[in-house]
C-alpha cells in the first residue's frame, strides 16, 4: 500500500541541520540516536498534519515541507506561523491553541464554577485571572462567534485546503510514553479533562469505557428500533399478502445466529416464547404455511443483525488483540447481550479498567481507537512505543497496530530493535541528516 505522504523535510532544525526522509511505503520506523532529531522530526508532522500552527510556531526551524503522493506539496515557515501568533486576536489565538471539544470542555467546566487542568493551562497561555478568562470565554457572544469560526488567514488556508485535498486520515499521535505518564495523575483525577481533537492520545480510561459503551449502546438500542419498526411493518404486509421464499426458510434454519438475535431482542420476547420460537426453526414445522408471518418476522430480524456484524466485528477484534497482551485477564465480549467485560482468569471476577496496569491501560487505549473507532482510516504516529512494555509486547505492539484494519499509515521512533523485530523488520531506517558546516 502506497503512503500518503512521499517525503517530509526540515530546514535550519535547531538553526543546525536539515533533516528529511522519503516514505518508500506506508510504514516508517525511524531508528536513529538519541539528540539526531527524530522526536521533533515526527511531532512537526503531526502539528502540520492537524493544523496545530501556533504550537509549530515553538519548534526551532526555519522551514518544513511536505510532499503528498498526489504530488501536492506543503511549505510552511516558522516566520509565518510567528507572524500568524504576532497578529491574531486572543480569539484566533486560543482557536488554534485548542480543538472546538477542548473549546466547549473549558466552556461548561467555567460555567460550572470549577477549574481543572485544561482550564488552568488556557488560563497561562491567555494570561488572564480566572475571572477574566471566564467573562471573555462564556459572557461574550462575540468571542464565542470568534472561537468558532472557520477562518484562517489566507496562506493557511491554502496550507488546510492542500491537507484537505492530500491527507485523508484522522491522525493519532502516541507521544512519548514517559511524557504521558507523567500526566497520569493530573488526568486520573480529572478523567474527563480531554480534548476530543485527533493530535494525541490520553491514557484515561474512562474514554475507553466510554467507548466501548457508546458502540454496545448503538448496537442495542439500533436493534430495538428495528425491531419496532418491522413490527409496524407487520400490518401493511399482512393486508398485501407475505410471500416467503424456500430459500429463506431454509437461510432461517441453518443460521448459527438465530439464537444471538432473539437474545437481543432483551424483554420484548418472554424466555418461553423464545424457546418455542427456536423449536420450531430448528425444526420441519417452520415450512408450515401458517408460520410464513414468523419466517418474515425473524428473517427481517436476521437481516439487520447482519447490518450490525460489521460493528461485532470491530468488537471482536478489539477484544481478540487487546487479550493478547493481558496478564491473568480476559477481555469478553458477549454477542447475544451486546456486553464487554474484562474479568481475571483466576479468580473469574470483573475487572474495571481503571484497575489495569499501566502497560495494559497503554495496550487498552491504543487498540480502542483503532477498532471502536466508527470506522475510520487513521495514521499512527508513536514516539518510543517501547516504554513501559515487556520485549514480548515490543514484538507484538506495532506489527498488531499496523495490522489493524484502520490503520493506513504508521511513523515510529524506537531506540529498541524489538519494535521492528516482527514483519516490519524490512521499514526501520534512519533520517537523512545534513549539518550547516560541512559536517554529516
Amino acid at each position: 500500500m502506497h503512503s500518503p505522504i512521499k517525503s517530509f523535510r526540515i530546514e535550519k532544525l535547531f538553526s543546525d541541520r536539515d533533516i528529511g526522509l522519503d516514505f518508500d511505503s506506508n510504514v516508517a520506523i525511524l531508528v536513529d540516536p538519541n539528540g539526531s532529531g527524530k522526536t521533533t522530526f515526527i511531532r512537526a508532522l503531526v502539528l502540520i498534519l492537524t493544523r496545530r500552527w501556533v504550537q509549530l510556531s515553538q519548534i526551532p526551524f526555519e522551514a518544513a515541507e511536505v510532499v503528498f503522493h498526489n504530488g501536492k506539496a506543503l511549505r510552511v515557515e516558522r516566520s509565518e506561523c510567528e507572524e500568524y501568533l504576532e497578529n491574531a486576536s486572543m480569539s484566533e489565538k486560543i482557536a488554534a491553541q485548542f480543538s472546538k471539544a477542548e473549546i466547549n470542555y473549558l466552556r461548561n467546566t467555567l460555567l460550572r464554577g470549577e477549574e481543572s487542568n485544561l482550564t488552568r493551562r488556557a488560563q497561562r497561555y491567555v494570561g488572564m485571572s480566572r475571572s477574566q478568562f471566564r467573562n471573555f470565554l462564556v459572557h461574550s457572544p462575540r468571542q464565542q462567534q470568534l472561537l468558532f469560526e472557520e477562518t484562517v488567514p489566507s496562506n493557511f488556508a491554502r496550507h488546510e485546503e492542500t491537507l484537505d485535498e492530500s491527507y485523508p486520515l484522522e491522525t493519532i499521535y502516541f507521544p512519548t510514553y514517559r511524557r504521558v505518564e507523567a500526566a497520569l495523575s493530573l488526568v486520573e483525577d480529572d478523567d474527563d479533562e480531554r480534548g476530543s481533537d485527533d493530535m494525541s492520545i490520553h491514557f484515561g480510561m474512562n474514554d475507553v469505557s466510554s467507548q466501548v459503551q457508546r458502540v454496545t449502546s448503538d448496537i442495542r438500542s439500533s436493534f430495538v428500533e428495528s425491531y419496532a419498526r418491522i413490527s409496524g411493518q407487520m400490518l401493511t404486509q399482512l393486508i398485501d399478502g407475505i410471500h416467503v421464499e424456500p430459500d429463506d426458510i431454509a437461510e432461517l434454519a441453518s443460521s448459527e445466529y438465530i439464537e444471538i438475535v432473539l437474545e437481543r431482542l432483551g424483554e420484548n420476547i418472554s424466555k418461553e416464547d423464545k424457546s418455542k420460537l427456536l423449536d420450531l426453526v430448528r425444526s420441519d414445522k417452520i415450512q408450515a404455511a401458517h408460520f410464513k408471518p414468523l419466517v418474515y418476522f425473524v428473517g427481517n430480524l436476521m437481516a439487520v443483525y447482519r447490518e450490525q456484524r460489521e460493528k461485532d466485528e470491530a468488537i471482536k477484534r478489539f477484544a481478540t488483540v487487546v487479550n493478547r497482551y493481558l496478564n491473568e485477564k480476559e477481555v469478553i465480549y458477549n454477542e447475544s447481550k451486546v456486553s464487554l467485560q474484562i474479568r481475571n482468569t483466576r479468580t473469574g471476577n470483573l475487572v474495571e479498567f481503571q484497575h489495569l496496569s499501566s502497560g495494559e491501560k497503554q495496550v487498552v487505549s491504543i487498540f480502542s481507537r483503532l477498532h471502536l473507532n466508527e470506522d475510520r482510516d487513521v495514521g499512527v504516529f508513536f514516539d518510543e512505543p517501547e516504554l513501559s512494555l515487556s520485549i514480548e509486547w515490543q514484538r507484538q505492539l506495532l506489527a498488531d497496530i499496523y495490522q489493524s484494519d484502520t490503520c493506513k499509515f504508521v511513523l515510529a521512533a524506537t531506540h529498541s530493535p524489538f519494535i521492528y523485530e516482527n514483519d516490519l523488520d524490512l521499514h526501520a531506517t534512519t533520517l537523512s541528516v545534513s549539518f550547516h558546516g560541512g559536517d554529516q
